[in-house]
């Protein structure tokens, strides 16, 4: 198994070394084929180097690492700069559409430069940052005590309670957000109900009616690799659970969380024993299916297309053509924003992870938790219609630290991001070693976290960890109860 582990590992670093290979003959092509004066050549050199940078940094970090791990916690770092700044440069620098001039927000292509150096800035001293605690790690006796004591037997004794409660959370969201069945297209489709004009998430609802199945389903991958003899149980059981862990992100059309369960799943599998190249590959087809059917689905709600069309017409925009991951084009207008149209927050946005459990049902005049909303509103200044109130345009981990530190203050902030990564990262993998909820908790933990953090907003990352560490310890000691004799 070793030997067939190192092949496997070293099959890897060198297809990421050719990724980066090809990274460089597109950037050659893009510095010195592109523009038809010098101005512009020198554009795109400055902002193809900066992207190459920003994605070169995390790769060869990873690469450090003996033997090699393709989910290694930069790497998915990596794949929110491959989409959020590297692709997304060569997407606006290649592509002339309607598209590409919403998404600069009818802004000169200069107007990236900013985000493209802070990017490339910010991956190398997160990075940096990642380094620092080298193997230092936060002993987690009382996690790997409680994570020693899990039953398989019981565990799967609880089953079914876990999928009843699962089932009303799903019931109860559909119910909630006025679910109505009039088509194939109405499956997957936003879905968010208002209070007092503002959106609410359902969290508790979407807790037991998502991270619940979804958290089962985890620990049920685990079991299934542990096992030397797969039971009937066991194969059963897999197959219902991974249906009710879609069901409520699919008809929500929350097409993150179901890929982001894929990936959770892999890590769970990588770490219990090694996965192979075909398997790999195999899951980013499957994602790049569901990520298509969604969004096809959600066009055929929002512009009234078929949805054979809405498939065939959507090219690279859905991945490309918006602020998703972390992007470089919102980084720039955040950068221009502050402190102009936003003020700095000192440091204030983290605070509402203190206030995230209570539901907005209580507490109607809740402060926003995401500051996606605020800098939709005054950095796009486009005023949401009350439909299409949402989470808005969260920052990602660069924009939030210049929000709140100033530009000044952002080479520290992002440093101190990446040393909380490693000591996360290397505390998760010394308890992921001894159990299977040790490894669901790693695999739950590193990839939505790096997501998140990247993409969206530092708090909303922290609360999602929380959020697994609860469910896992919950699910642990409940598979301690005795039923019966």
């Amino acid at each position: 198994m070793g030997t067939a582990a190192a092949k496997n590992s070293s099959l890897l670093a060198v297809g990421l070394f050719l990724l980066l290979a090809f990274v460089g003959v597109v950037a050659g092509l893009v510095m010195f084929g592109w523009g038809g004066n010098s101005y512009q050549t020198r554009l795109n050199l400055i902002l193809v180097s900066c992207a190459s940078v920003s994605l070169a940094s995390p790769v060869l970090t990873a690469m450090l690492k003996r033997p090699y791990d393709i989910f290694h916690p930069l790497n998915f770092i990596a794949l929110s700069l491959f989409f959020g700044v590297f692709g997304r440069i060569i997407y606006v620098l290649s592509v002339d559409s309607p598209v590409v001039t919403e998404l600069l927000d009818d802004r000169p292509l200069e107007s990236l430069v900013p985000g493209a150096i802070l990017s490339a800035v910010g991956s190398v001293l997160f990075c940096a940052g990642y380094l620092v605690p080298q193997e230092m790690f936060l002993k987690l006796r009382w996690l790997t005590r409680t994570f020693e004591s899990f039953n398989q037997k019981r565990f799967l004794a609880f089953l079914p309670l876990w999928f009843a409660i699962s089932a009303v959370g799903v019931y109860f969201f559909l119910k909630a957000t006025g679910f109505e069945f009039s088509g194939f297209s109405s499956i997957s489709e936003k879905r968010r109900v208002l209070i007092n004009g503002v959106d609410s998430s359902l969290g508790y609802v979407r807790l037991i009616g998502q991270e619940l199945p979804k958290m089962v389903l985890l620990f049920l991958v685990g079991v299934w690799m542990m096992r030397k003899r797969t039971s009937l149980v066991v194969t059963l059981s897999l197959a219902a659970f991974t249906v009710l862990a879609i069901a409520l992100p699919f008809v929500a059309s929350s097409r993150g969380i179901v890929v982001l369960t894929m990936i959770m799943a892999c890590v769970l599998i990588n770490r219990i024993r090694p996965i192979n190249v075909v398997a790999v590959v195999g899951v980013g087809v499957l994602a790049l299916c569901v990520i298509s059917g969604m969004l096809a689905l959600r066009r055929v709600n929002s512009r009234g297309m078929q949805f054979g069309e809405a498939l065939t017409e959507m090219g690279l925009e859905p991945i490309f053509g918006n602020h998703s991951f972390a992007d470089v084009v919102k980084l720039s207008h955040i950068y221009e924003a502050v402190p102009d149209e936003i003020d700095y927050k000192y440091g204030s946005s983290f605070v509402s992870i203190l206030y995230t459990p209570i539901p907005r049902s209580l507490w109607e005049d809740k402060p926003q938790v995401s500051m996606g909303r605020e800098i939709t509103e005054k950095v796009y200044n486009k005023g949401l219609l009350l439909k299409d109130k949402g989470g808005g345009t969260p920052p990602g981990l660069f924009a939030e630290s210049i929000i709140n530190f100033s530009v000044f203050g952002f080479p520290f902030a992002v440093l101190v991001a990446g040393a909380l990564l490693r000591l996360l990262a290397n505390s998760l993998d010394r308890v992921a070693d001894y159990s299977v909820p040790g490894a669901v908790l790693y695999a739950s933990v590193i990839p939505p976290y790096c997501l998140s953090m990247m993409s969206g907003d530092y708090t909303r990352s922290l609360t999602q960890s929380l959020t697994a560490l609860v469910i896992v310890v919950g699910v642990t000691l409940v598979s301690r109860v005795k039923i019966g004799n």
